[in-house]
């Protein structure tokens, strides 16, 4: 009798035993899921981005903003504006860690970090808490960035929306990149991250200051026009000529004498 009460006994606590050990695994599988499988909302985000100082708002401007999975998991992400410029002076770069969660289609994404700036403009600043917010639903995001600016006291405000770009939007060929040697003293008013417009327009923002000190400096647009006729072929060899001059129509030989060009790391970046 007490044998068999002995192995009856070992049996339920062998069961009880299995039956634990069989819920722990199932509870961590589908706590691991939730907390780091969401869907991947990394890209690049072209629209409009408002900048507002103590509630009185700039106009819109065109911007790129960049969203980058930190690691292997979707659920954590980092947060890019380039050369962020308020007041007409620029900033520096905002990169802000943020965690990513998602309910009924909508991801929502929020962080926050202290910011340290490099330019001039920056380090006057001092340190600055900066606060990410936003959602993203089928391609398109809606987010707000917030500056506590203490030295100055005030609060800055910047409100984006945009959608996300596919990076093959045509079969032609495009520019994927246009950017400034800021190292360079040519170079000091560029104070926006250039944006690639749908028209093959390239616009950037300027020190206001610093043109107005300049009266003889003008704004401008460079257009790329694709040739009649012509398209971007993948798989075959190309030449690219790129002919500057410090006149009109001097690739022509026929602009004016005495001119002056200076230029400086020129480059051009495609895939």
């Amino acid at each position: 009798m007490k044998k068999k009460l002995f192995y009856y006994l070992f049996a339920v606590l062998c069961t009880a035993t299995l039956f634990t050990s069989c819920s722990d695994d199932d509870d961590n599988g589908k706590n691991g899921d939730d907390q780091t499988e969401v869907t991947d909302i990394s890209g690049s985000y072209k629209g409009n981005l408002v900048v507002s100082i103590d509630g009185s708002a700039a106009d819109p401007v065109s911007q790129v903003i960049s969203i980058a999975k930190s690691g292997d998991q979707t659920s954590q992400v980092i947060l890019s504006l380039k050369k962020f410029s308020f007041a007409g002076r620029l900033v520096g770069d905002i990169e802000v860690p943020c965690t990513v969660e998602e309910k009924d289609g909508v991801q929502s994404f929020s962080g926050q970090k202290d910011l340290k700036f490099t330019t001039e403009f920056g380090q006057m600043l001092g340190t600055l808490p900066t606060s990410v917010s936003g959602t993203v639903r089928d391609g398109k995001v809606s987010m707000k960035i917030g500056v506590t600016v203490a030295a100055l006291g005030q609060t800055v405000d910047v409100a984006f929306e945009g959608d996300k770009m596919s990076g093959n939007e045509s079969g032609e060929a495009k520019i994927l990149s246009f950017t400034f040697d800021l190292e360079n003293e040519a170079n000091a008013c560029v104070i926006g991250h250039p944006v690639i417009n749908e028209d093959n327009t390239i616009t950037f923002d300027v020190d206001q200051a610093m043109v107005d000190a300049n009266p003889d400096w003008e704004s401008f647009k460079i257009p790329f026009q694709n040739l009649e006729g012509k398209k971007y072929e993948a798989g075959k060899d190309y030449q690219i000529a790129i002919v500057c001059s410090s006149s009109k129509k001097g690739d022509l030989f026929v602009g004016a004498g005495g001119s002056t060009l200076f230029i400086d790391d020129l480059e051009v970046i495609g895939k």
